[in-house]
């Protein structure tokens, strides 16, 4: 949307799993992304905090266990306070051996 990145501004990281999806069925679908979400991992920062991914957590607490070839993970960053609820920044994820 053309406004500066803030990095300061980043309140959520979350990482969402799509269990047999494809890339090309989410980005046609990409307004329901949270609702499509079969895993949902997260965690709230607070200004400049630093966090490891394996420190995210589901709705019951369960921590993020890594990523699979199953479906299609995505790394989101979060401003909660902007105006446009869609993620600052977005990165599929792959794994690797």
């Amino acid at each position: 949307m053309g406004a500066d990145w803030v990095p300061t501004r980043i309140t959520d990281v979350a990482i969402t799993h799509y269990a047999g999806c494809t890339v090309a069925e989410l980005q046609e679908q990409f307004l329901l992304l949270e609702e499509l979400a079969s895993e949902y991992y997260g965690a709230r920062l607070n200004t400049g905090q630093e966090v490891r991914l394996s420190d995210l957590v589901d709705e019951t607490g369960d921590s993020f266990p890594g990523i699979d070839d199953d479906g299609v993970w995505l790394l989101s960053l979060i401003c909660g306070s902007c105006r446009n609820p869609a993620p600052w920044f977005l990165s599929i994820l792959s794994p690797h051996d």
